[in-house]
């Protein structure tokens, strides 16, 4: 059988997707995805199928893309897993892997900073080293001025 372009074995999809053959054979099994095709002793399947399969579990859960809903769950066992999950975001903040928004908007803007005072003087410089007409300048400046507004918004919905 010719291999169609969208077939894929498992070690591909896992590695396009970016999760190990175990997690994505799990998930195939799970979304009861069956192979449309078989290569050397591999099975094939369907991107089209595979790929919602694999990440299926992912947004349709949890707040936090787990595989539980805590909605669901007893009162009891609902406490438990908001401590769980407490604790493993406490664990995630303090080896670096989370971060606060308030931090990630203070890093933005530092990184936006020397970039739009650059952006600033861009009209003067083109003005003076390159002799750019005064309507020029007035339009790179208004262009300037939209680019750091929009910056600046984008830095505050974080």
């Amino acid at each position: 059988m010719t291999k169609n372009q969208h077939q894929y074995n498992i070690s591909q999809i896992g590695e396009m997707f970016g999760f190990g053959r175990n997690t994505v054979r799990k998930r195939l099994k799970q979304g009861n995805v069956v192979p449309s095709g078989r290569e050397g002793n591999a099975d094939l399947y369907l991107l089209s199928e595979a790929g919602p399969a694999v990440f299926e579990s992912m947004g349709t859960a949890g707040s936090s893309g787990s595989l539980i809903d805590p909605n669901l769950l007893k009162p009891g066992d609902r406490l438990s897993w908001y401590r769980s999950e407490t604790e493993r975001l406490k664990f995630e903040l303090e080896t670096g892997q989370l971060c606060l928004a308030e931090e990630v908007r203070n890093e933005m803007a530092n990184l936006a900073k020397p970039m739009i005072a650059e952006l600033e003087i861009l009209p003067d410089i083109l003005e003076r080293d390159c002799g750019l007409s005064p309507d020029a300048v007035v339009m790179v400046q208004e262009k300037v001025d939209d680019l750091r507004n929009s910056i600046s918004q984008k830095i505050m919905q974080l």
